[in-house]
């Protein structure tokens, strides 16, 4: 028994990138399939932002959860590991734990934006948060614990 796909009244079929988003670069081979996924900044400063697209959805017809974990794992990833000017390469670390709260839902066409922070970054662990933002509104939020595996790539 199928489940039918609810309207979403925040679509938009406006498509164009917010000013000062550019396509990632050098995503991973998993990125690459999720997006195109854009970025403003870099490290610490960093924003993600992506159009949610057909092959982002559920069966309901809204944005996946899976999508929104995958990304606020990337997010998170290249805020704590993303070296700043002259530092020689991002910092190798490994996901340990990720949390992800869902508080709101988006569908085909809205512009979603990550927003992580880096919390503190340790000699073993280094920690950090993300929200996910539809507008104005808070869709979800996503915690993690990453292993500092030493050294950078």
């Amino acid at each position: 028994m199928g489940v039918a796909p609810r309207a979403m009244t925040t679509t938009t079929t406006d498509l164009s990138v917010p000013t000062g988003f550019v396509l990632l670069n050098k995503p991973s081979p998993f990125l690459t399939m999720l997006g195109p996924v854009y970025a403003k900044g870099m490290g610490a400063s960093m924003v993600m932002g992506f159009h949610v697209g057909h092959h982002h959805l559920n069966r309901r017809g809204i944005l996946h959860g899976g999508v929104v974990a995958s990304l606020a794992d990337a997010a998170l990833g290249y805020c704590l590991a993303e070296p700043g000017e002259g530092t020689g390469g991002a910092l190798a670390m490994s996901t340990a734990s990720l949390t992800v709260d869902f508080i709101a839902s988006a569908g085909e066409g809205d512009w979603i934006e990550i927003t992580p922070e880096g919390l503190r970054t340790g000699s073993k662990l280094a920690f950090a948060q993300a929200l996910f933002h539809r507008g104005d509104r808070l869709i979800a939020r996503a915690s993690a614990v990453f292993a500092v595996l030493g050294g950078r790539i």
